[in-house]
């Protein structure tokens, strides 16, 4: 009983990234001290985990990077500044001890991919049926839910996009978006609509995040393509879904400015003007140019895990400045996790990732929820590539862990359902 609240309480810390204390000037985020409670727990009861070998190997890897990244950038810089060193190093141990708290979850004998992967489902259900609550409450009495509890959200006209209890809805969606992509991957493999797709679902569109939209477009057109190597009809069926989707989320005003820009972006490329692009889209742009540049000037060696900021302040000055002389998004996080790993790990470490996911993937139709899982997982994992940058939150390493898992795994049928 202790072992299951232990791992509820981990991943109910993903979607508690806007519940935070005010500690001394700085923020004491709860999500992190449920975390860490519920990983306390497990050890207590479990013992600290043994990692496989693999593991160990791809730690050890990632370590010995990060050294020669922060090696190469003192060398380069003609200095050695202890304080960004131990600055990285305390970042990495950190994002090792959030990978281990999703390791753990997986503490107990006989606790599958499955299993773990539908407790999370569990919980999404309930800060799902909490975001629609928190629209239904708005657009019957107009009182924000969301503004009342300290939350980010997003004015769409005559509705809003709702946070839950993260800290803005993009948050949400990403945190949220790997159990509804699993709900379409089921709806594709097992023929199952289920109330938790319609509930998970409507959430994502409460969100009001064009990131979720994305998502949801891309898991579809995977399953699309995944279904019409075995079946026509099937995939026919697909592609009419997609075209729906799409004329559906074409009427989204963020996504459709999104589109556009993003299209202004690939055609203009050095003419970009941030007067007339998307400001999510701009962020992304000029945080991979400055990312190229760093890349070329280092030899495509990075600056240290978690020290992307650094990177940021050498090259911005490059990047055309907002209209209202306002800062760029992305200091802390890139605007992308894509390209915050090669700032900061370096464009080998990335490509070598990169490599490993993709061989960890299967791309198959099957009943086996292992592999609809990591089909899920895999849609989701684009999405963070193209746009989140965070570590820590959201629970980006459990995705990851899972992904791993799930194709180590992948003869496991144990069913998923609750």
């Amino acid at each position: 009983m202790l072992a299951k609240i232990a791992q509820y309480s981990i991943i109910v810390s993903f979607y508690l990234s806007g519940v935070y204390f005010q500690v001394g000037g700085l923020n004491a985020h709860f999500s992190y001290a449920l975390m860490f409670s519920g990983v306390c727990m497990l050890t207590a009861m479990k013992g600290i985990l043994r990692p496989s070998k693999q593991l160990v190997f791809w730690g050890i890897v990632f370590i010995l990077i990060n050294i020669i990244n922060l090696i190469s950038w003192g060398l380069l810089n003609s200095s050695f500044d202890l304080s960004h060193i131990l600055n990285s190093s305390l970042k990495l141990i950190f994002f090792f001890i959030t990978c281990y708290s999703s390791l753990a979850l997986y503490y107990d004998r006989g606790e599958t991919v499955a299993v773990v992967f539908g407790k999370y489902v569990l919980v999404s259900y309930v800060f799902s049926f909490v975001g629609v609550v928190q629209q239904v409450v708005f657009l019957t009495t107009n009182f924000n839910m969301a503004a009342a509890l300290g939350l980010s959200y997003k004015e769409l006209g005559f509705f809003i996009g709702v946070p839950s209890l993260s800290v803005e809805p993009a948050f949400f969606a990403i945190t949220l978006l790997p159990a509804v992509c699993y709900k379409i991957c089921e709806a594709f493999n097992l023929k199952k609509i289920s109330f938790g797709l319609i509930l998970t679902t409507t959430a994502l569109i409460f969100s009001g995040s064009s990131l979720g939209l994305i998502g949801m477009i891309i898991c579809i057109i995977i399953n699309t393509l995944i279904i019409s190597k075995k079946n026509v009809i099937k995939g026919l069926v697909g592609v009419m879904l997609l075209i729906v989707s799409l004329s559906l989320v074409n009427q989204h005003e963020s996504f459709k400015s999104r589109l556009s820009s993003s299209l202004s972006v690939f055609l203009l490329k050095d003419s970009v003007d941030p007067r007339l692009t998307n400001l999510s889209v701009y962020s992304i742009y000029a945080n991979a140019r400055i990312a190229t540049s760093h890349a070329k000037d280092r030899l495509g060696m990075g600056v240290g895990f978690g020290m992307y900021s650094k990177v940021y302040d050498i090259y911005i000055n490059d990047q055309k400045k907002l209209p209202d002389d306002s800062n760029i998004p992305g200091r802390g996080s890139a605007a992308s996790f894509l390209i915050r790993l090669v700032a900061e790990m370096g464009v080998i470490f990335t490509m070598l990732l990169i490599y490993k996911l993709f061989k960890s993937t299967n791309f198959k139709v099957s009943a086996n929820h292992n592999v609809i899982i990591n089909v899920a997982t895999t849609c989701v994992i684009m999405v963070i590539f193209i746009r989140a940058g965070e570590y820590y939150l959201n629970g980006v390493a459990f995705i990851f862990v899972t992904h791993f898992k799930s194709f180590v795994l992948e003869n496991d049928l144990v069913n998923l359902d609750a």
